[in-house]
């Protein structure tokens, strides 16, 4: 599931992001009502991690004709394909030897 939020009360950029999402055929997507300030405002915790690196997966120009062709598809191959490479590398002893979370972003 893919939670989208904003930091603006009027939630212009989660909405249009939300309808974005659903016309590539992602249906489990879910909006946070009223935003951050919301969350805020009814008490509930936030906490921010600093990290000291991020990781990026790259895809090839070749391959955004099958992107266009077949979004679904592409895009949860490429989010399964990348956290699955993560995980399995955090968690061998020789790197991390740790279970660690994941957070997605698709930047286009």
């Amino acid at each position: 599931m893919i939670v989208i939020y904003c930091t603006c009360p009027n939630q212009a950029s989660s909405s249009r992001a939300l309808q974005l999402l659903r016309g590539y055929g992602l249906a489990q997507l879910r909006m946070l009502a009223g935003g951050l300030q919301a969350w805020r405002a009814s008490g509930f915790e936030i906490q921010r991690f600093e990290f000291d690196s991020s990781v990026v997966f790259t895809v090839p120009h070749e391959l955004n004709v099958l992107a266009l062709e077949n979004p679904h598809l592409f895009y949860d191959l490429l989010f399964t394909a990348s956290t699955q490479t993560l995980l399995e590398i955090a968690s061998d002893p020789k790197h991390l030897g740790a279970e660690i979370g994941v957070i997605a972003i698709l930047h286009t």
